[in-house]
């Protein structure tokens, strides 16, 4: 433990939880559809973009398993409920990674869902 009373256990912790989130909105005129693309930086394993959207899965410990107090859980709901949500308004929730441009997630919303003023 250092002077200041930070582990350096517990601040390597502290660095890996902050990450850059980007966001980007567009409109796709010629599709009449606005698009809103979500980038955390950080590229997902191949294997895992094939089930992303499936119920029940997830990359992080479940409740209960062999997990440090402070470890995001998971249940493998959450983009799963998101999908069922877009389709609800004739949405989609897509997502892609890249080595090195990290993984998107981009959010299409026909304009027909919004209200003309």
């Amino acid at each position: 433990m250092s002077a200041s009373g930070i582990s350096k256990h517990n601040l390597n912790k502290t660095f890996q939880l902050v990450r850059t989130l980007l966001l980007k909105s567009r409109h796709e005129a010629d599709d009449s559809v606005e698009q809103l693309d979500l980038n955390d930086m950080i590229q997902k394993p191949e294997k895992d973009l094939d089930h992303i959207f499936d119920p029940f899965f997830t990359t992080k410990p479940r409740n209960g398993e062999n997990t440090l107090s402070d470890e995001p859980t998971g249940s493998g709901l959450g983009l799963y409920s998101c999908r069922q949500l877009m389709r609800e308004y004739n949405a989609n929730i897509s997502v892609e990674s890249k080595l090195g441009a990290g993984t998107t997630f981009t959010i299409s919303i026909p304009d027909s869902n919004f209200c003309s003023e």
